[in-house]
């Protein structure tokens, strides 16, 4: 993975402290980039683009070009590019986020393509980087950051125009299973499952299940489900 003497602005959704934050950075700083690491001071999962204007956004130095701010992912991206760093970065990338984030419904959802998608509106190329988890399975994040070169290297020679940047989600495998392939895949259209326990009077608990969402053929649902690492070009 070639990223040396790239400028790389690295946020997420899980918070500064999370595993997949951590072994992106370990990757990207092997690869010689010049990371700049601007993620939330705390999980701020599935809330989507929100942003900070009507108060005060706090941040605080956690150490070498690493930097927590209390608010969303795309508030990260924008202190980021727009206050922080000394000057615009050459890739905006977000995660490796606990959970995949696959198809339309997630997209506008995941505080984790988000952040991406901010990097987009401000003309930087990013992507969003996911690893969809099956509960039967553990997660270990050193097997998920080996996906990440080959996810890179299937991008070269393949450039994003503006206002587009890349969702890129990885399967959850058994430790038994081959190195997984990469497909290049539209986003399921097919709605999440929505269901909802009522526990008490006026009292719902959310009971969808994400793995048993639609899969359409040539979807990025179906890649990731189906083992490979799925990558799809989205757009503002």
């Amino acid at each position: 993975m070639q990223l040396s003497g790239k400028t790389i602005l690295l946020t997420n959704d899980d918070g500064i402290d999370a595993g997949g934050i951590a072994s992106l950075h370990q990757v990207l700083t092997k690869s010689g980039a010049n990371v700049w690491t601007v993620a939330p001071a705390a999980e701020a999962s599935q809330i989507g683009h929100r942003v900070t204007t009507t108060e005060p956004l706090r941040y605080e130095e956690r150490g070498v070009q690493r930097f927590a701010v209390y608010g969303t992912p795309a508030d990260c991206t924008r202190v980021g590019v727009c206050h922080l760093l000394p000057t615009k970065p050459d890739w905006v990338f977000s995660g490796i986020n606990r959970g995949g984030n696959l198809g339309r419904h997630d997209f506008v959802i995941s505080g984790t393509v988000a952040a991406a998608r901010e990097a987009a509106f401000l003309g930087i190329p990013a992507i969003a980087f996911s690893q969809f988890m099956k509960r039967e399975l553990t997660l270990d994040w050193e097997v998920t950051a080996s996906y990440v070169s080959p996810a890179w290297q299937a991008l070269q020679g393949d450039s994003l125009t503006d206002g587009e940047f890349w969702n890129i989600n990885f399967p959850h495998l058994p430790d038994s299973d081959p190195q997984p392939g990469v497909e290049f895949c539209d986003q399921e259209s097919g709605a999440l499952l929505c269901e909802f326990e009522e526990t008490d009077a006026g009292v719902l608990i959310y009971r969808g299940d994400y793995q048993r969402r639609p899969q359409s053929e040539g979807s990025d649902v179906r890649a990731c489900f189906g083992g490979n690492i799925a990558i799809s070009r989205c757009r503002i």
